[in-house]
């Protein structure tokens, strides 16, 4: 059904909290859509501990008769006053809310996830699935090293898909699939306010493929099932010429085949081998 929400709310140390969000419900020609905002705010309790977040969210579908249709998006956002060491016990007693964290300690960061998924019924007893998607962040945080304010950044792109066939018929279950992503992610810093020539800059790159295939048959009270999956992983990591590291890479490929039986006594209860 068509509905709308608005959430509004408010807390101790400036604290506030809204979001609003849309569904339509499945419409008459199938589609169906759903939108989603949020805001968080507080100061915090400790002192210059505050947190903003801010998020957004939306997706859209449509459902036919054979065919199943989605893609959605969200993004994200979170800046926060660092506050993560502890106080010694003699300071907490003259003032509970010590931070000893400075105020130009901050930390700031974002992240974005896109997909689309289709899903066709090839038949009354088989389907096929797969799904398209990206996600990425990036983002940064500083750490006072005396006399210096040094920013970090670490940012990551992912990205890949996964598709899997299934067929079911008469005491028997087929199940069919892949996978394939890339993964990189950058690390490097700077020493304020040169925000221009980074210090390092370093880079890990990640393939991965993947398949697998899975059969069940029943006899009787027994299912006698097997199943069989291969995976290919690649890691290369590329280093700044500063951090005196040599490139490397490593691959790894595995095998796993299984099999047996899973005899059922009652329905509550099973043995496996």
């Amino acid at each position: 059904r068509r509905e709308g929400e608005l959430q509004i709310e408010g807390g101790s140390f400036s604290s506030k909290r809204a979001s609003a969000e849309y569904r339509s419900g499945l419409l008459a020609n199938g589609l169906a859509f759903y939108g989603r905002l949020s805001d968080l705010q507080s100061n915090g309790y400790r002192y210059h501990s505050g947190v903003l977040g801010r998020s957004g969210l939306v997706s859209a579908g449509y459902f036919g008769a054979r065919d199943v249709f989605k893609v959605m998006a969200t993004v994200g956002l979170l800046h926060d006053t660092l506050s993560y060491l502890a106080v010694p016990e003699s300071d907490l007693s003259r003032d509970r809310r010590l931070n000893p964290l400075l105020p130009t300690e901050l930390d700031r960061f974002g992240e974005q996830l896109v997909s689309a998924s289709y899903t066709r019924a090839l038949s009354t007893t088989s389907s096929l699935s797969t799904t398209l998607y990206r996600i990425s962040a990036s983002g940064n945080y500083d750490v006072a090293v005396d006399p210096d304010l040094w920013n970090y950044h670490l940012d990551f792109v992912w990205y890949g898909f996964t598709s899997a066939w299934s067929w079911q018929g008469e005491g028997v279950r087929v199940n069919v699939g892949v996978n394939a992503n890339r993964y990189s992610r950058d690390h490097y810093a700077f020493v304020r306010p040169n925000l221009a020539d980074p210090e390092y800059f370093n880079t890990g790159h990640k393939g991965d493929v993947s398949g697998f295939a899975k059969v069940a048959y029943d006899v009787g009270r027994a299912t006698v099932f097997g199943d069989v999956q291969t995976r290919r992983a690649e890691f290369r990591y590329v280093a700044d010429a500063r951090a005196d590291i040599a490139p490397r890479s490593i691959s790894w490929t595995f095998l796993n085949p299984r099999g047996g039986v899973t005899y059922r006594l009652t329905p509550a209860l099973s043995l496996y081998g």
